[in-house]
Protein backbone atom coordinates (compact mmCIF):
# COMPACT_ATOMS: atom_id res chain seq x y z
CA UNK A 1 0.00 0.00 0.00
CA UNK A 2 2.83 2.43 0.78
CA UNK A 3 4.45 1.74 -2.59
CA UNK A 4 1.25 2.43 -4.51
CA UNK A 5 0.65 5.62 -2.52
CA UNK A 6 4.17 6.76 -3.23
CA UNK A 7 3.68 6.18 -6.96
CA UNK A 8 0.55 8.35 -6.87
CA UNK A 9 2.30 11.12 -4.94
CA UNK A 10 5.26 11.17 -7.33
CA UNK A 11 2.82 11.21 -10.25
CA UNK A 12 1.17 14.31 -8.80
CA UNK A 13 4.59 15.97 -8.82
CA UNK A 14 4.97 15.13 -12.52
CA UNK A 15 7.36 12.21 -12.06
CA UNK A 16 6.92 8.83 -13.71
CA UNK A 17 6.90 6.07 -11.10
CA UNK A 18 6.34 2.32 -10.98
CA UNK A 19 5.82 -0.08 -8.06
CA UNK A 20 7.02 -3.69 -8.02
CA UNK A 21 7.21 -6.16 -5.15
CA UNK A 22 9.96 -8.60 -6.18
CA UNK A 23 13.55 -8.36 -7.36
CA UNK A 24 12.59 -10.37 -10.44
CA UNK A 25 9.97 -7.79 -11.38
CA UNK A 26 12.43 -4.98 -10.68
CA UNK A 27 15.10 -6.60 -12.85
CA UNK A 28 12.61 -6.92 -15.71
CA UNK A 29 11.41 -3.35 -15.27
CA UNK A 30 14.85 -1.74 -15.31
CA UNK A 31 15.77 -3.62 -18.47
CA UNK A 32 12.98 -1.82 -20.34
CA UNK A 33 12.63 1.42 -18.38
CA UNK A 34 15.59 3.60 -17.41
CA UNK A 35 14.53 5.25 -14.14
CA UNK A 36 16.35 8.22 -12.64
CA UNK A 37 15.97 6.71 -9.17
CA UNK A 38 15.15 3.40 -7.59
CA UNK A 39 13.81 3.13 -4.06
CA UNK A 40 14.39 -0.46 -3.00
CA UNK A 41 12.91 -1.99 0.14
CA UNK A 42 15.85 -3.59 1.95
CA UNK A 43 13.65 -6.57 2.84
CA UNK A 44 13.85 -7.59 -0.83
CA UNK A 45 17.62 -8.07 -0.55
CA UNK A 46 17.62 -10.02 2.73
CA UNK A 47 17.11 -13.51 1.30
CA UNK A 48 20.55 -13.95 -0.25
CA UNK A 49 20.04 -11.24 -2.87
CA UNK A 50 22.52 -8.75 -1.44
CA UNK A 51 24.53 -8.69 -4.67
CA UNK A 52 21.62 -7.33 -6.71
CA UNK A 53 22.17 -3.69 -5.73
CA UNK A 54 25.97 -3.95 -6.01
CA UNK A 55 25.66 -5.42 -9.51
CA UNK A 56 23.14 -2.75 -10.47
CA UNK A 57 25.33 0.06 -9.13
CA UNK A 58 28.30 -1.18 -11.19
CA UNK A 59 26.30 -1.74 -14.40
CA UNK A 60 27.28 0.87 -17.00
CA UNK A 61 23.70 0.89 -18.31
CA UNK A 62 22.55 2.28 -14.96
CA UNK A 63 25.31 4.78 -14.21
CA UNK A 64 23.63 7.87 -12.82
CA UNK A 65 20.61 6.02 -11.43
CA UNK A 66 20.07 7.11 -7.83
CA UNK A 67 19.76 4.00 -5.64
CA UNK A 68 17.90 4.61 -2.39
CA UNK A 69 17.41 2.02 0.35
CA UNK A 70 14.08 2.02 2.18
CA UNK A 71 14.19 0.17 5.49
CA UNK A 72 12.11 -0.39 8.59
CA UNK A 73 13.14 1.21 11.84
CA UNK A 74 13.76 -2.30 13.26
CA UNK A 75 15.85 -4.22 12.61
CA UNK A 76 18.06 -1.24 11.99
CA UNK A 77 20.11 -1.41 8.79
CA UNK A 78 23.65 -0.10 9.14
CA UNK A 79 24.11 2.80 6.71
CA UNK A 80 27.77 1.88 6.06
CA UNK A 81 26.64 -1.61 5.02
CA UNK A 82 24.01 -0.14 2.71
CA UNK A 83 26.62 2.13 1.11
CA UNK A 84 28.98 -0.83 0.70
CA UNK A 85 26.15 -2.73 -0.98
CA UNK A 86 25.88 0.06 -3.59
CA UNK A 87 23.11 2.31 -2.29
CA UNK A 88 23.51 6.08 -2.72
CA UNK A 89 21.12 7.02 0.08
CA UNK A 90 18.84 5.69 2.78
CA UNK A 91 15.37 6.40 4.14
CA UNK A 92 14.21 4.71 7.31
CA UNK A 93 10.49 4.11 7.84
CA UNK A 94 8.46 5.70 9.08
CA UNK A 95 9.35 8.59 6.84
CA UNK A 96 6.93 11.11 5.45
CA UNK A 97 6.30 10.31 1.79
CA UNK A 98 5.83 13.99 0.99
CA UNK A 99 9.32 14.73 2.34
CA UNK A 100 10.87 12.00 0.22
CA UNK A 101 9.01 13.26 -2.87
CA UNK A 102 10.20 16.83 -2.15
CA UNK A 103 13.77 15.58 -1.74
CA UNK A 104 13.65 13.74 -5.07
CA UNK A 105 12.02 16.71 -6.79
CA UNK A 106 14.69 19.09 -5.48
CA UNK A 107 17.51 16.66 -6.26
CA UNK A 108 16.49 16.18 -9.87
CA UNK A 109 15.56 19.82 -10.50
CA UNK A 110 18.98 20.94 -9.25
CA UNK A 111 20.69 18.23 -11.31
CA UNK A 112 18.99 19.36 -14.53
CA UNK A 113 21.26 21.15 -17.00
CA UNK A 114 20.74 24.88 -17.05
Amino acid sequence: MIGESFVLLLGLKGMAAQHVTTLEALAGLIDTWRPQALMIDTRLTLAGNTGFVRTLSLDSAHIGTLLLAMSNFLPEDVVKDLQAAGYDGHCRRPCAMWQVSELLSEFFSSAAPR
